[in-house]
């Protein structure tokens, strides 16, 4: 992704639904499922 001009960077949105360590490839399934599971949270607030 490419940010070019003030509107762009105006505009842009970061959400952290969850974060943690992570020491291995694969992500563990329960902090997938908490991530996932606040994501729908957010999108149902926003309409």
């Amino acid at each position: 992704m490419e940010l070019s001009g003030y509107d762009t960077l105006k505009n842009l949105l970061l959400k952290i639904l969850h974060s943690f360590v992570k020491k291995d490839q694969k992500t563990p399934k329960k902090d997938l499922e908490i991530a996932l599971k606040r994501k729908k949270e957010i999108d149902n607030a926003n309409g």
